[in-house]
């Protein structure tokens, strides 16, 4: 189940993402991936990240759930896509 990590503002949200896709082995240059997830932005300035269930860590060299890389406090203020879309974030038809 996809979850979302909300920060107060765009400048945490591409911050966390770096330090996220830091801890599992990105950029990854053979890949042409550079980050593991990738932030979004709302009207009011706020960035949130996606938080899947798994992902691909070159530094695990395997899958891990990206959840396990969050603090205890940004575990406990997940939001779900539904959670957004009432925010404001999305319209239904545009979730990602």
């Amino acid at each position: 189940m996809m979850t979302y990590l909300v920060l107060e503002t765009e400048a945490a949200a591409a911050a966390r993402e770096q330090e996220l896709s830091a801890a599992t082995g990105y950029p990854y240059p053979p890949t042409e991936t550079d980050r593991v997830v990738k932030y979004i932005t709302h009207k009011d300035g706020r960035g949130a990240l996606p938080i899947p269930a798994e992902v691909w860590s070159w530094t695990h060299r395997g899958p891990i759930d990206l959840i396990t890389l969050l603090t205890d406090v940004e575990r406990d203020a997940l939001y779900s896509k539904e959670d957004l879309r009432l925010q404001g974030w999305f319209d239904f038809e545009e979730m990602p």
